[in-house]
């Protein structure tokens, strides 16, 4: 199986209002984020640029030998940059993938 299928058949799930998580341990996978649904190609495009800026803040923390999928709710869209770091920051800690 590939990285990203190992995640969505093994991953374990963690949710907040804000984003939800699949997290996989011993896969070197990396981070993805996805989004199912959005009313059009510009929402969805935007959703993972702004949920991709909030990440790339506590990249450096996140542990190696994990892979986590990302899915950005849209209500993301209506808070603050930093407050979108926080949820994501948050959503990791409590995942356990953040050092």
């Amino acid at each position: 199986l590939s990285a990203f299928r190992k995640v969505f058949k093994y991953g374990r799930r963690r949710q907040d209002a804000y984003c939800s998580l699949l997290v996989v341990e011993d896969n070197p996978g990396g981070v993805a984020i996805c989004l199912r649904r959005g009313p059009n190609a510009v929402t969805r495009n935007h959703m993972r640029r702004i949920t991709r800026e909030a990440l790339e803040h506590c990249m450096p923390a996140i542990k190696p030998g994990f892979a986590v999928v990302i899915f950005p709710s849209l209500a993301l869209r209506q808070v603050t940059q930093e407050k979108r770091r926080e949820f994501i920051q948050s959503a990791l800690r409590r995942a356990g993938r953040l050092s």
